[in-house]
């Protein structure tokens, strides 16, 4: 059986990914996380395991699954919509600066949860709480994990949790102490005009560290075709482009386009988002808060450019209006979209927001950034190269560390039928006094002690598995007449006999 321990291996969590990240820039990074906690079991324990360690910055990641959603949805959004902001409260109370995980998939959600899930998250953006996209890292669509990258139903594997530690803003925590304000769309409207063979003719934005899914926005205004923005990848350029008939029309890196609806260069303000889901492989594009449609890709961005293709023979539009330029660490889904198109900021996972209001920008000028973050996107002169080495040299890194990581296969579970998982139904007693419940729910079996509920999956009719931390198994027995008399839990090397009681 493969374990917990070597399934994740314990080093490569989002969370052991972002210490050693920060830790390298001069963090202590404590974990005091405990898996299955609630909203409720973090509040009773905040006193006697968040103060000892003196933090200054707390990330609360919590499952909106650990409320029982799926049990009782209504009172699983009550309890986390009315706890987590205690959580936050508490945290401000004691001087810390808290930052929120957004809800994140479970492959048990049915769509009415899923829904719920992305109106929680709608509820915390509002907040306007220091946050990081957890469900655009890892969402199928459907808010289940992309399939692949699933340990168990609520847990994604190795692949996973890489995917979340890349949500996270790396330079979020130098802006939050250096008391970066919220950031906020400006009162003023206003707009940058960038004209071919003027100096500068083109925006460019290089992250400081390696990016898998991601969001670009922004919104432009042009009376002419020709390319306005552009992602570099190793592998090529990816552009979008405003071509006949007006249309918007994304050009991924291997040539495959998404016509977005005719009309956009009519010289109103359009909107647009190019959405990249990395585990997922896929890029959809959004104009005006609508899906036009998406391409199948796995990019590895170097660099985001506005108003200029990146290639010579690609030309842009001879003048053209741009602002509101935004770059995510996440995927965005339709509903955060349209949510931008109509005004909102979301700001989970925002490393760049650049209001492009300078009506004329000096050449190599660094934009203003309000995100939570220290990116730093520039106005560069027609023809400057950007020095991409580092990053790409970070991305080569990741991947050959990638590729020597310890990734076991997934033992597979097999079909059982219900009639034998029904015989195994009952209470379990390992010492006087000492008991635990086998409980069947459909064609699943639960193991029940001391208030924690964890799944058993099958590797025979007689044999269940537990996927945790360290390999532990469950095996049933029977007597001569063929009852189930009770059973073997085997944990850390250790054999613990219960019989069946009843």
């Amino acid at each position: 059986m493969t374990s917990y321990q070597a399934r994740h291996d314990l080093e490569n969590g989002y969370a052991a990914r972002l210490g050693r990240l920060l830790e390298s820039r001069g963090y202590r990074v404590v974990n005091v996380s405990v898996p299955g906690n609630s909203t409720a079991d973090v509040l009773a324990r905040m006193d006697q395991d968040l103060e000892p360690t003196g933090a200054g910055i707390v990330l609360i990641g919590l499952s909106l699954g650990n409320e029982r959603l799926t049990e009782d949805r209504d009172a699983g959004m009550a309890a986390y919509a009315a706890k987590l902001p205690r959580i936050i409260e508490r945290c401000r109370e004691g001087g810390r600066i808290p930052v929120v995980g957004l809800c994140y998939p479970c492959d048990e959600y049915d769509a009415e949860d899923y829904a719920a899930l992305k109106r929680m998250n709608s509820l915390i953006e509002s907040w306007g709480v220091p946050a990081v996209n957890f469900l655009g890292a890892l969402d199928d669509g459907a808010g289940h994990f992309v399939q692949g990258c699933t340990f168990d139903e609520g847990h994604p594997d190795n692949r996973g949790h890489e995917e979340l530690f890349f949500a996270v803003v790396p330079s979020l925590f130098d802006a939050l102490l250096a008391k970066k304000p919220l950031p906020e769309r400006p009162a003023a409207s206003g707009h940058v005009t960038l004209r071919q063979g003027e100096d500068p003719a083109a925006l460019s934005f290089v992250p400081a560290d390696e990016m898998h899914s991601f969001a670009f926005g922004l919104s432009f205004r042009a009376e002419q075709e020709g390319a306005i923005a552009a992602i570099q990848t190793g592998g090529g350029f990816a552009t979008l482009d405003i071509g006949l008939e007006g249309r918007v029309v994304y050009t991924g890196v291997d040539g495959e386009t998404i016509l977005g609806p005719a009309g956009a260069a009519n010289g109103e303000w359009h909107g647009v988002l190019a959405s990249h889901g990395h585990l997922l492989g896929r890029t959809r594009l959004f104009v005006d808060g609508e899906l036009a449609g998406e391409v199948e890709e796995r990019l590895e961005p170097l660099c985001f450019v506005l108003g200029d293709s990146g290639q010579d023979d690609f030309p842009c539009p001879a003048e053209a209006d741009y602002r509101d330029w935004l770059v995510d660490r996440a995927a965005l889904c339709a509903d955060e979209a349209a949510a931008l198109q109509q005004g909102s900021l979301l700001r989970a996972s925002l490393e760049l927001y650049a209001p492009l209001r300078e009506e004329k920008l000096a050449a190599g000028a660094d934009l203003e950034n309000r995100a939570w973050s220290t990116a730093v996107a520039r106005a560069l002169p027609r023809g400057a190269g950007e020095d991409l080495s580092r990053l790409a040299a970070r991305i080569e890194e990741a991947r050959a560390a990638r590729e020597h990581e310890f990734v076991a296969e997934e033992k597979p579970e097999v079909a059982v039928d219900p009639s034998v998982l029904e015989a195994y139904a009952g209470k379990y007693e390992i010492a006087p006094g000492d008991r635990m419940e086998i409980a069947r729910e459909g064609d699943r079996l639960f193991l029940v002690d001391r208030g924690q509920r964890v799944r058993l999956y099958a590797e025979s009719d007689a044999r269940f598995f537990i996927r945790t931390v360290g390999e532990v198994t469950i095996a049933f027995e029977r007597n001569a007449d063929n009852e189930v008399s009770g059973l073997v839990l085997a944990a850390g090397g250790q054999e613990i006999p219960a019989k069946r009681v009843r």
